[in-house]
């Protein structure tokens, strides 16, 4: 966590299915609910990118402040 108490969630790599990235999307939606302060970095692209994001927005309920 950061120095001011929140939690970094990070990623960087290929978007695609191996690399799991809808658990860190999970963890992100439940903290969010448990209302425990974080920020979440998605750095990268891939064939998984465009379903990831629908999925973070709009079943997750995650806005675009929480997935940069």
């Amino acid at each position: 966590s950061g120095a001011s108490g929140t939690i970094r969630l990070l990623t960087v790599g290929r978007m695609v299915k191996e690399k799991n990235i809808e658990v860190l999307l999970h963890v992100a939606a439940r903290l969010l609910e448990l209302h425990i302060p974080f920020t979440f970095t998605l750095a990268g692209y891939g064939a998984e990118y465009e379903a990831l994001m629908h999925y973070a927005y709009h079943r997750l309920k995650l806005s675009c402040e929480q997935v940069i």
